[in-house]
């Protein structure tokens, strides 16, 4: 996650399919590492969103639905900065 910046929404938009195509990339990454984790560590972290993130990377994995790249911004510029306070708070 150390690569993403905010980005303004037009400029995303702009830039759309290459921006949308990485970001949904890393996504997907960040899902597929949570799925790792251990049931204990999830249980014992209720202030990250785990399953929030584990339907985020579905919904891009597995293409459920046509991209909708207003969320694919809000997930990288909203979301993830969220998630990322909440896992470095698990750090030592």
């Amino acid at each position: 996650m150390r690569f993403l910046t905010p980005i303004a929404l037009r400029s995303f938009a702009s830039a759309q399919k290459s921006l949308g195509l990485a970001a949904e990339s890393i996504i997907i990454k960040i899902g597929e590492n949570v799925a790792r984790l251990s049931a204990e560590t999830i249980v014992a972290n209720p202030q990250v969103p785990w399953s929030s993130i584990k339907r985020m990377h579905d919904r891009f994995a597995h293409r459920y639905e046509v991209t909708d790249y207003d969320a694919v911004w809000a997930t990288i510029n909203v979301d993830l900065p969220r998630v990322r306070a909440a896992i470095a708070s698990l750090l030592p």
